[in-house]
């Protein structure tokens, strides 16, 4: 028989609308003292992609990029979390006395057994920041590696911006806002302020990493590019870039770009600008 006070949550979309819904399952259900089960679907490496959805294959069978997702809970972070399969998922939302939860879900809801099935976040109504939450996410070895792989290679040298520039599979509204030319000139104003200053840029293409580098010899750092898209080593690598993008001292982000602002709410608000928003301040001269 199945604990009382449960809360279900299948967790969907990519590394931070995940890393947003964990982040606000957790909370919700200490706020409301209930045990938490989390499904975190994967699609393995080789597994090929629905025979009905056959046009979508790719080389090899595998789920198309903007699909996949190769990363494990525990690949990313050291959670004490209860885990269920896609199977005991299934089996629980369609059994008795179970109740899908509203979006956002109540403080108050008295029902016992709730799941909720999204990739957005419901922050709202909860005692603590959003950041708050995302501080009870401890990053495994490899991602604290990593970034402090970085943090060697960037050095002490302040300020230190960080630069988001999305371009792979991303919203419309990102891709038609945050032009390329943009980040150029804002690169170029920020090291005519700061000349002594060091840039971290992040970017899900090569493209425009290569032409950044062309055209700021020596000026940008960025971690050793990963092939694949929403493979597990790319995962960790885009986890290891959110927390580096943190510890900046100013974001240049993407409009409408969840990383972006994700980078933004672990940093924060200590500094960002993207087309459309600020907040914050540029550091000291």
């Amino acid at each position: 028989m199945a604990a009382k006070r449960q809360f279900w949550v299948r967790v969907t979309g990519g590394l931070c609308n995940r890393m947003r819904t964990l982040a606000s399952a957790i909370g919700y259900a200490k706020e409301t003292h209930r045990e938490l089960r989390v499904c975190w679907p994967t699609t393995p490496f080789l597994q090929a992609y629905p025979l009905w959805q056959w046009r979508n294959w790719r080389k090899w069978g595998r789920f198309p990029a903007e699909h996949r997702f190769e990363a494990a809970l525990r690949d990313l972070w050291e959670v004490q979390l209860n885990e269920v399969s896609l199977v005991e998922w299934t089996s629980f939302v369609n059994s008795a006395g179970t109740v899908e939860s509203e979006f956002p879900p109540r403080l108050d809801c008295s029902d016992e057994l709730l799941h909720l099935h999204t990739c957005h976040e419901f922050f709202a109504g909860l005692s603590k920041t959003p950041r708050e939450y995302y501080e009870e996410l401890v990053p495994q070895r490899v991602i604290t590696s990593a970034i402090q792989k970085q943090a060697g290679i960037l050095g002490t040298t302040r300020p230190l911006f960080g630069i988001h520039a999305r371009s792979f599979a991303a919203h419309e509204a990102t891709v038609a806002m945050s032009p390329l030319e943009w980040f150029v000139t804002r690169i170029e104003a920020l090291h005519s302020q700061f000349p002594e200053a060091r840039f971290y840029l992040v970017t899900d293409s090569t493209p425009v990493s290569e032409q950044l580098h062309r055209q700021f010899p020596g000026l940008l750092c960025e971690q050793d590019r990963c092939s694949g898209y929403n493979t597990r080593p790319a995962i960790q690598k885009a986890l290891t870039d959110v927390y580096v993008l943190s510890t900046t001292d100013y974001i240049l982000g993407s409009y409408f770009s969840i990383m972006s602002y994700m980078s933004a709410t672990l940093q924060n608000g200590k500094g960002y600008e993207d087309t459309h928003y600020q907040w914050g301040s540029l550091p000291p001269r």
